[in-house]
């Protein structure tokens, strides 16, 4: 029983855990007076959206891994000011990047891999 309790126990820690703690997140987002920067430090493509947090729940996009999508090779690093952020307007404080992989898909296409998200002040 005292196991079953031990391995209980480091279940919900793992489970539990932050995802901004040590592990290192493929995509980091920094900010700056006029931008969001956006660095890929994985060894894979990572494809993106950024939308103001408020009007985001106005919108509705799907995931894209089109040639013609927003993305990041491994290692690069990208700026988009906050004018280019999909409802932005002066004065706005928060925005969300979404990021996420390309899968294989149906018939020998891609599709999308889960898509993550995380708040950044502006």
């Amino acid at each position: 029983m005292k196991r079953l309790f031990s391995a209980l126990a480091v279940w919900l820690a793992l489970g539990c855990s932050s995802p901004t703690g040590p592990a290192e997140l493929p995509l980091r987002v920094t900010t700056t007076d006029a931008a969001v920067q956006l660095e890929n430090v994985s060894k894979r493509p990572i494809f993106y959206f950024l939308y103001e947090r408020e009007a985001a729940a106005l919108i509705n996009w799907a995931a894209c891994v089109e040639p013609a999508c927003p993305s990041l090779a491994p290692g690069a690093r990208t700026a988009i000011p906050y004018p280019a952020i999909g409802g932005y307007a002066p004065g706005k404080g928060e925005a969300i990047v979404w990021w996420w992989v390309a899968i294989p898909g149906a018939a020998g296409g891609r599709g999308a891999g889960p898509v993550h998200a995380v708040i950044i002040r502006l």
